[in-house]
């Protein structure tokens, strides 16, 4: 009979190779599991995704795109739509906290919104906060040579659905993690399992973990230890010092060479 954690692991990773699939309702499925799985790390990272990042939650790094800082503006020649402008052109306060990087901090059902809802082919365009006060200020200050209408980020869709993509990605991986590591037999993925899947799946890295698996009238202690990258510097850094000699003699030769010396 099939558990419920493996129907919502099944459920979650066909949806997730499936483009046409909805990835807040598999991110709805991952709160299940991770709940199932008693894993607090799991349930968030889907809850942020489907409601949005606070000011002081950590972004993925999916979430941080580049993106220019553009105005509309009227001036004594005409009009003016998507002019590019530098952060270096806006008033010394606000340079620092509105640049060309952009943080998406959007539910993932919004940021999908914006990419359908955009007029055809053009780009989505998003106000840093405090535009409005910041386009009055400047207007105020007359630091533009005519009158500022609005400021946003210009944000082409490719990029939007590249986020969307990343965290469809992240829930293929995620699924593939938890399958890998869960131990044969067990009812739901131990908590352990989840919460270091997801950290592969959102971050790339794998960590060291201890995880317990049942074996017989006793448990087993199953130790997993990130892969030692010291054999690996030491020949990386043997190599280049061999190519350095390497490099050195061959200077050396052909001098001699130069100087007419001949080598028996």
């Amino acid at each position: 009979m099939t558990k419920r954690s493996d129907r919502l692991l099944q459920e979650i990773e066909a949806g997730a190779l499936d483009s046409s699939s909805s990835i807040s309702d598999l991110l709805r499925k991952v709160i299940t599991l991770g709940g199932q799985a008693g894993s607090t790390e799991l349930r968030d990272w889907a809850a942020r995704e489907l409601r949005g990042y606070d000011s002081d939650a950590q972004l993925p790094p999916y979430r941080r795109v580049a993106a220019p800082l553009t105005m509309d503006a009227v001036t004594m020649h005409g009009i003016i739509r998507g002019q590019q402008i530098s952060p270096m052109e806006l008033p010394d306060f606000a340079r620092n906290s509105i640049t060309h990087d952009l943080e998406m901090r959007q539910g993932i059902g919004e940021i999908e919104q914006l990419v359908s809802s955009r007029p055809q082919g053009d780009v989505v365009k998003l106000a840093p906060a405090g535009a409005s006060d910041l386009v009055a200020y400047m207007n105020a200050e007359g630091q533009w040579s005519g009158r500022i209408e609005r400021m946003y980020w210009a944000v082409s869709p490719v990029t939007l659905v590249s986020i969307v993509d990343q965290v469809r990605t992240t829930l293929t991986v995620l699924v593939s993690e938890i399958n890998a590591n869960t131990p044969t037999g067990a009812e739901t993925p131990p908590s352990e399992v989840a919460t270091r899947a997801i950290s592969v799946a959102v971050t790339g890295k794998r960590n060291v973990v201890n995880l317990m698996s049942a074996q017989g009238d006793g448990a087993k202690v199953i130790e997993e230890v990130a892969p030692d990258e010291t054999p690996r510097k030491w020949l990386r850094v043997s190599a280049a010092v061999l190519i350095g000699l390497l490099t050195i003699v061959g200077v050396i030769l052909a001098l001699m060479q130069a100087q007419g010396w001949r080598l028996s």
